[in-house]
């Protein structure tokens, strides 16, 4: 098996401009803190031998991005790699990673729907940033936007069962419940 490249989309863990929806719900604050325990439980779930990249907004943040998450990973402003997702979905298992890298060896992307109408993954066999590129986020069209990209590439793909991804209260209970070790209810 090809040993990928995670490559996380993140933004600085800057309190009211992380996960909107989420601090109108439980207030910025908490959804900064619940922010920084979806992208920690996220990189404890990579597979230990996979490189990860760490593509991070705003652009000037490399500073706070390092001190938060480490000098041992590559950062960049900007996306290129070959398996992309959020640090918002729990749900994303090391077993799950693993089966995506899996069945990418026999499609040339597999995606992870989240139930919003977005994904939580997208895995690249190679480099097609024109897949992600002029999408419009965080809108109930970004899978279908994706899909319309691969199919304009010529790429197969294969998508594997929807997972839910965190951007409002009641997704992040459910979230807490199912993973105890996000309660970030203090400080």
């Amino acid at each position: 098996m090809i040993v990928p490249t995670a490559l996380l989309m993140l933004e600085a863990p800057l309190e009211g401009a992380v996960k909107a929806r989420l601090g109108g719900d439980i207030g910025p604050a908490g959804a900064t803190r619940a922010h920084r325990a979806l992208v920690e439980h996220q990189l404890r779930e990579i597979p230990s031998q996979w490189r990860v990249h760490i593509c991070y907004a705003p652009e000037g943040a490399l500073a706070a991005m390092r001190a938060w998450l480490g000098d041992g990973r590559e950062y960049s402003a900007e996306a290129d790699g070959d398996l992309i997702l959020g640090g918002d979905c729990p749900y994303l298992s090391g077993e799950r990673l693993i089966e995506a890298a899996v069945v990418l060896e026999q499609s040339d992307a597999v995606v992870v729907p989240a139930v919003d109408g977005g994904y939580s993954l997208i895995a690249l066999r190679r480099a097609e940033p024109n897949v992600v590129r002029a999408i419009s986020w965080s809108t109930d069209a970004v899978l279908a936007q994706t899909r319309q990209r691969l199919r304009e590439h010529g790429l197969t793909w294969t998508e594997l069962e929807a997972a839910e991804d965190m951007d409002d209260g009641a997704s992040w209970q459910r979230a807490r419940q199912a993973f105890p070790q996000l309660d970030v209810s203090a400080p």
